[in-house]
């Protein structure tokens, strides 16, 4: 009977971890692309600016609508031959001009369409900033996990070998003391470093768009951690970057919907033709369709002017100027910010590139300090505290490597997230 439990086992052990997704940088990235709802939002705002703009357009041109209606009335006294009643038009109609509405819409909708398109872009480069952000730190994290594995396992066989010492009394009861203490610290810290390994898993999942309960179907490849980073020196125009353009666009389109209210203030034209072809009457009765058949044509030039409307209209304009103004206002901090972040992002580059090549040179001299330190502690030349000291100061300066490592490369994605590129450049390596 074990043996069949241990086989069962078995067996849903196989099929779980043939279920398991193991993801990589890109494939991350491609699964956020197509399960992001933010960016899911993006892109249907894209097509929905898209169908505005045809629907704008067509709407300068003459419409054509077919209507019939069939039923029956009466009245007291009865003054109709049958209770039965029909009617059939079909009608033509075209709105040459309504005071400029249309035409302003119609720009509207373009400029609006251009507006999706550039938030689209900038959607997509953020959604892909996002994920290499969460896959980075989750990566880092991995590699700091694993310093911390090398560091607790020679302190724990130099633990066990004082402890074996110290039994036999020949280590000091403060040597073993000493040990013990930086053997529970490192396992502290080992803690630690899973916790923070999971928490960044858990982020990179939220980044990617998986659901809670498919968290664990999903497990990441660690990513290296760079060793030569390509930094961008040229400094970023501001009024080529999308949210500036976004910004621009959308400048445009407050200025025409105020137009539109502001044009209710004056004397408004509307000019109007239509062609109507129709029978009625013909159903159940002793006539035909085409004893009642007309064609009726029109064509009107309107012109409209509010006389007195108890301040209504000069209230609307003077509110649309007034709104316009604090977009415009939302606008320019967001233009202000932009550029601001901007130079915040090159100063920060040039430190972050200084920051990692000092501690790259940090490290290279610390694995020299540990290799002569460890060939003196096995000549007998060196004390084994002086060792774990080395090891300690190896260990911190390996994780301040990859930190600036990461930090760097960050920021060059941040800089490529501005530029508009980062996308482009992440299918492109």
């Amino acid at each position: 009977m074990q043996f069949y439990i241990a086989l069962l086992l078995l067996i849903s052990a196989g099929a779980a971890s043939a279920q398991l997704q193991k993801l990589d940088r890109r494939q991350a990235v491609r699964y956020a692309l197509q399960n992001s709802p933010s960016f899911n939002s993006a892109r249907n705002e894209r097509e929905v600016a898209d169908l505005t703009v045809k629907s704008s357009f067509w709407a300068l041109f003459p419409s054509l609508d077919f209507t019939a209606s069939y039923g029956l009335q009466d009245d007291d006294p009865s003054t109709y031959e049958t209770p039965y009643t029909s009617q059939l038009a079909l009608s033509l109609t075209e709105t040459l001009y309504d005071n400029g509405v249309l035409l302003t819409q119609n720009k509207i909708a373009n400029l609006a369409r251009r507006r999706a398109e550039l938030i689209f872009r900038k959607e997509k480069n953020r959604l892909v900033r996002e994920v290499l952000e969460a896959y980075m730190k989750f990566s880092l994290q991995s590699r700091n996990l694993e310093v911390k594995e090398i560091q607790l396992d020679l302190i724990r066989r130099q633990y066990n070998l004082v402890s074996s010492a110290y039994k036999q009394g020949l280590k000091t009861r403060k040597d073993f003391l000493r040990f013990k203490t930086q053997l529970n610290r490192t396992q502290l810290d080992m803690v630690n470093a899973r916790n923070s390994v999971e928490k960044t898993r858990l982020d990179l999942l939220k980044a990617i768009g998986v659901q809670p309960p498919q968290y664990t179907a999903f497990s990441f490849i660690t990513e290296p951690v760079p060793t030569t980073i390509a930094v961008p020196t040229a400094p970023l125009n501001w009024k080529n970057n999308y949210i500036y353009q976004a910004t621009e666009l959308q400048s445009g389109i407050n200025r025409l919907q105020a137009d539109i209210t502001a044009r209710k203030y004056f004397p408004e034209i509307y000019l109007t033709a239509g062609a109507t072809y129709g029978s009625s009457n013909y159903w159940n009765t002793s006539e035909h369709f085409e004893d009642n058949d007309r064609l009726d044509a029109v064509a009107l030039l309107t012109v409209k002017y509010n006389l007195w409307d108890w301040g209504i209209r000069r209230r609307d304009r003077r509110a649309a100027v007034l709104n316009r103004q604090t977009q415009e206002n939302t606008l320019d901090i967001e233009r202000r910010t932009l550029a601001g972040d901007l130079d915040k992002l090159m100063l920060d580059l040039r430190q972050l590139q200084q920051n990692f090549d000092l501690s790259r040179e940090l490290l290279s001299l610390e694995e020299n300090n540990y290799k002569a330190l460890e060939r003196d502690y096995r000549e007998g030349r060196a004390q084994y505290l002086d060792l774990i000291t080395s090891l300690t100061d190896l260990s911190d300066s390996r994780i301040r490597y990859y930190s600036s490592a990461i930090d760097l490369q960050l920021s060059v994605y941040e800089y490529r997230y501005y530029e508009g590129t980062l996308y482009d450049e992440f299918e492109k390596n």
